[in-house]
């Protein structure tokens, strides 16, 4: 909404939603859908900034329920129409042609609501759907990884030249250093570089074969 105040400056008015709106008898209204179970489908309707995702919107705060918002607006119909029109160059006659369009738009449709509602849900509770979703890459996983690859490539090479590794420590002249690397002469030190090497290859192995697995996907 545009309005002009008395000096002529513009003043924009965000009809955007907003979640501290007063229910009043919708609330009644909604709380009586979600308890019927029998009640699937909904319709809120009203004119363009009526209100009608502030309602929602401030239902969603009051309540704690879990949303997952579909929006029409962002259904490419350009690009539908370029891939329906390419569909339908295989069918000859104007009845295949009809049909395979009406179920071509449907499945479209479909397909996009799907990608809509499946990437607002973690990853991690659906991990064996075919769907990809894309991650950013934290710095945090970054570090864990690299952590994970240098603890392996230390403790292997603690157990191939741990006999190298005493000869150096037997040459050490500081007291202090020789006392806080002392344990890592011992020979229960090299069964647990062994269990780690083993453990961080097991999830080295098992990622590896879930990135093969979601690029065949």
């Amino acid at each position: 909404m545009l309005c002009f105040n008395k000096k002529e400056n513009p003043l924009l008015t965000p009809l955007t939603p907003i979640n501290n709106v007063e229910l009043g008898i919708y609330k009644n209204s909604l709380d009586f859908v979600f308890k019927n179970d029998e009640i699937r489908n909904i319709a809120l309707s009203g004119a363009y900034g009526s209100g009608k995702s502030s309602i929602l919107a401030t239902y969603e705060k009051e309540t704690k329920k879990i949303f997952l918002h579909i929006s029409l607006a962002h259904f490419e119909q350009e690009n539908s129409n370029y891939l329906i029109k390419n569909e339908i160059k295989k069918f000859n006659t104007d009845e295949q042609k009809v049909s395979i369009s009406d179920s071509f738009s449907v499945s479209l449709l479909e397909w996009k609501i799907i990608n809509q509602l499946i990437h607002q849900i973690k990853q991690k509770n659906i991990m064996y759907s075919n769907f990809q979703l894309k991650q950013n890459t934290l710095k945090s996983g970054l570090i864990k990884i690299t952590m994970a690859v240098i603890i392996f490539i230390v403790s292997l090479l603690h157990i191939l030249l741990s006999s190298d590794w005493n000869s150096f420590y037997n040459t050490l002249t500081v007291e202090w250093l020789k006392f806080l690397l002392k344990f890592t002469t011992f020979p229960e030190f090299r069964l647990i570089s062994l269990l780690l090497c083993i453990l961080l290859a097991g999830i080295g192995i098992h990622t590896i074969i879930l990135f093969f697995r979601n690029l065949r996907s």
